[in-house]
């Protein structure tokens, strides 16, 4: 369902133990109808793939932690990335994104949505992660309402 969903253009965001339905444009009615017959297994289903990215990331981290580089296929980032340890960068395949073990650190509690954003921004921009606390401003302070 979760793929027919996302079919439709719906994403999903996670806060918590919740889920949200989200979409670009109006969303349309066959997903309005699925997400409203189906919210209890729909948020089951999203919470699941949530923990199995975050089980991934750990195995991949561990992986880096052995060998000083792994190379993973990310469904969430639609592309193979690295994971290295820190100062191994150079051992990389040209053109990958790469995260070091530090950067991964403050990435382990973030979901796919935060996941997917920091990795678009650091695909463009370069740079590093230097921390990826949604309630924290990029200096640590507490953000402003809105």
């Amino acid at each position: 369902m979760l793929k027919q969903l996302e079919s439709l253009g719906v994403k999903f965001i996670v806060e918590g133990e919740n889920a949200k339905a989200r979409s670009d444009g109006p969303m349309p009615e066959e997903a309005k109808r699925l997400i409203l017959n189906n919210k209890d297994t729909l948020r089951e289903q999203v919470l699941a793939r949530e923990r199995r990215l975050r089980e991934y990331v750990a195995r991949a981290v561990q992986q880096a932690k052995r060998e000083g580089v792994a190379y993973v296929y990310s469904n969430v980032l639609g592309e193979q990335v690295a994971f290295v340890k820190d100062g191994l960068e150079r051992r990389v395949k040209p053109g990958m994104v790469v995260y070091t073990l530090s950067e991964l650190n403050g990435l382990m509690e973030a979901n796919s949505t935060t996941w997917n954003m920091l990795h678009r921004a650091k695909k463009v921009f370069g740079g590093r992660v230097v921390g990826a606390n949604e309630k924290e401003g990029y200096n640590g302070t507490k953000p402003r309402s809105a």
